[in-house]
């Protein structure tokens, strides 16, 4: 080993030059430096591109919305039981994402007819007002929306017994037109219920609606003009305002059973239907109740019912008969999935209300065949209370304290059945109309 040597200092006149690194150390560094440029390098080009992702897609602007909307049918409850007028007899329109129309022109809704024009054999009475295509009216836009309500005819037409589609054109404004543009350009947007046939006989989801929401052809043959929903709602709210009286109007000391007694008659004429009814009264019984509506039962109880084997004089119960058609509905090969899952519901409702009339007909058909000395006996006041209960629940629905949520009834039957027609208003235009 060398012993240490010791410097010499710089002269001032010259600089003195960097030290001389070992050659480790300077492999050493430059690799260093070869690492930290590539880093940075790295670091730019990601920088670049992400910077560029997002320029991109910050100046993209999303797609426009589709314009379209819903259109609904309702009711406007001024019922004529000898007629279907009042249902189905009043469409609410919402639209979204519309443009305004062109200046000097305005938006026109239509309801047309089916795309195979049907003719009705026994056609409801009286005549219907309108004429197809109908128009329901200008529609007005606001920012992008569109709400309009069609409060129906003067005299209440069922507008779903001959329409089934809709059509919304671009037109003048001044002026009415007297039918929809034939130039294909005016047409906007375009609705339609499904309507292709398949089965046998050969129904469409169309088919199976009119018959819940307009004309049920075996209930008219027995008088009973309208649709099935109808006259369940009807039916079902009838016993309950029964039950209610026969509840409030009950003492134990009563001396004619008589007043109360028809009451019980009254309820089982509608739960089994004019022409079963004797398996539930004592013999000889009247008939109590309306003798026309209470030909058809809101239960099934007779196997004619239940096999359809009579269908002229007997046909099924409303719950049963509702059901068969939403099944149809389900079926339907063009049917949507809003209709197949709104069908379901429905179905599971009348399968509510099924199990809470019969419990009502169960505490009936005991009430019933009392006398004045069993009717006097505290354990009638707990039946009375029980058959307003279920007959309360039936209408309206029960809440189910397990589970929180509501075990929808009639009522919820009445309210759903219009939705089934509900007309899906979008840009897909048909050929021709």
């Amino acid at each position: 080993m060398q012993a240490p040597v010791a410097p010499v200092p710089p002269s001032p006149a010259s600089p003195s030059a960097p030290p001389s690194l070992p050659p480790g150390r300077r492999r050493r560094q430059w690799r260093g430096l070869y690492t930290a440029l590539i880093a940075l390098v790295i670091l730019v080009l990601l920088g670049s591109g992400l910077g560029a992702y997002f320029a991109f897609f910050s100046k993209s602007s999303p797609p426009a919305p589709i314009p379209g909307g819903q259109a609904f049918f309702l009711s406007s409850g001024q019922f004529n039981t000898g007629t279907a007028q009042g249902i189905g007899d009043q469409l609410d329109i919402s639209l979204q994402h519309v443009p305004d129309a062109q200046p000097g022109k305005s938006y026109y809704a239509w309801l047309l007819g089916d795309r195979q024009p049907h003719i009705e054999t026994q056609p409801l009475q009286p005549q219907a007002l309108f004429t197809l295509p109908l128009l329901l009216g200008k529609l007005s836009v606001n920012n992008g929306n569109v709400s309009f309500f069609y409060k129906g005819t003067a005299q209440h037409d069922n507008l779903i017994s001959v329409t089934s589609r809709m059509l919304i054109t671009e037109e003048d404004t001044n002026g009415t037109p007297r039918g929809p543009a034939a130039d294909r350009s005016a047409w906007l947007y375009y609705a339609e219920i499904p309507q292709t046939s398949y089965g046998n006989p050969a129904l469409s989801a169309l088919d199976h609606i009119r018959h819940l929401f307009y004309k049920e052809t075996r209930l008219g043959v027995l008088g009973l003009p309208g649709g099935l929903d109808v006259w369940l709602f009807r039916n079902t709210e009838k016993v309950l305002e029964w039950s209610i009286s026969a509840r409030d109007d009950y003492h134990p000391q009563v001396t004619d059973p008589t007043v109360i007694h028809n009451l019980f008659l009254s309820i089982l004429d509608y739960l089994d239907g004019a022409p079963n009814v004797q398996v539930d009264v004592p013999g000889g019984s009247p008939v109590a109740a309306d003798t026309t509506i209470s030909r058809v039962a809101l239960l099934s109880v007779a196997p004619a019912q239940v096999n359809l084997t009579d269908l002229a004089n007997n046909p099924p119960g409303y719950l049963q008969h509702i059901a068969l058609h939403l099944n149809g509905v389900v079926q339907a090969p063009d049917a949507t999935p809003h209709m197949r899952t709104l069908a379901t519901q429905i179905i599971e409702a009348l399968n509510n209300a099924k199990m809470w009339l019969q419990q009502v007909r169960a505490d009936a058909q005991q009430l019933v065949k009392m006398d004045k000395f069993q009717l006097a006996q505290s354990s009638t006041q707990t039946l009375l209370d029980n058959m307003l209960a279920n007959a309360t629940y039936a209408y309206i629905g029960q809440l189910d304290p397990k589970t929180n949520q509501v075990l929808h009834g009639v009522l919820q039957v009445h309210y759903d059945v219009a939705g089934l027609a509900t007309l899906t208003i979008s840009p897909n235009l048909p050929q021709n109309i």
